[in-house]
């Protein structure tokens, strides 16, 4: 396998240009790089929030599209869906994806979350995201966290899940066996390209939890929840931003 230039794996060239040749078979490699619980995962990590009525949730990182459904199980009256992500691989598949849910309110933004053009302050009830964290650097981080205070409406919540290092030392060594060894043969499988996937666990493995996000939206006054998913194989924070 090639080596891999640890300067630019935070460039967002670089990521979008990753997730636009994964996303033919990103949605199966996910489901497994996540032993089968991504989709159980997105649904508890929808399952934190409250939904009200003419609520605009925006899906950030959206991917496919994968957590739509569980939003929309959740929505009352007259909800909106506003579905972000950089990637143009990754939202033609949301387009298609958009077709199954013609009875609602979805609308796609092509737009990157840490240099928002089209995404507009206060006018989130919700924010939401599943697996996207990974890919920032502790910098990005904070600039996320600053782009979600600027979107989001006073008392407005937000929820987001990703893949962890588990705390187990057994499941902890079993992972990263996992990631480091077995994703990138079923990428190549799959794609052809094991170097793609093996980015996943790299990215994983910098990204560790959610833990540091969780102080970084605490500093930045937060209200905020910290919640572990099967043994930490999962993490995620949820809460709201205060007046």
């Amino acid at each position: 396998m090639k080596e891999i230039n640890k300067d630019l794996i935070y460039n967002n060239g670089f990521i979008k240009s990753l997730f636009n040749e994964m996303s033919k078979s990103y949605n199966l490699i996910n489901n497994i790089f996540s032993f089968g619980f991504s989709a159980r995962w997105r649904k508890e990590n929808i399952n934190n929030l409250l939904f009200e009525d003419d609520n605009v949730i925006y899906d950030l990182m959206t991917g496919m599209g994968e957590s739509w459904e569980f939003i929309i199980n959740k929505s009352k009256n007259n909800n909106k869906i506003i579905a972000v992500d950089f990637s143009e691989g990754m939202l033609s598949f949301a387009q298609q994806k958009k077709l199954q849910f013609n009875d609602n309110q979805i609308e796609i933004v092509q737009d990157n979350v840490l240099e928002p053009v089209n995404l507009k302050s206060n006018s989130a009830d919700i924010v939401v995201s599943s697996f996207g964290l990974k890919t920032f650097s502790e910098s990005q981080l904070n600039i996320f966290a600053d782009n979600l205070k600027k979107i989001l409406k006073n008392n407005g919540s937000f929820s987001f899940i990703e893949v962890s290092i588990p705390d187990n030392l057994f499941l902890k060594l079993f992972f990263s066996f996992y990631i480091k060894k077995i994703i990138p043969v079923i990428g190549k499988i799959f794609l052809g390209n094991p170097d793609n996937y093996r980015m996943l666990g790299i990215y994983t493995e910098n990204f560790k939890n959610c833990k540091q996000f969780n102080k970084i939206l605490t500093d930045k006054g937060f209200t905020v929840n910290y919640k572990r998913y099967f043994f930490g194989c999962a993490t995620g924070v949820f809460g709201k931003k205060n007046l």
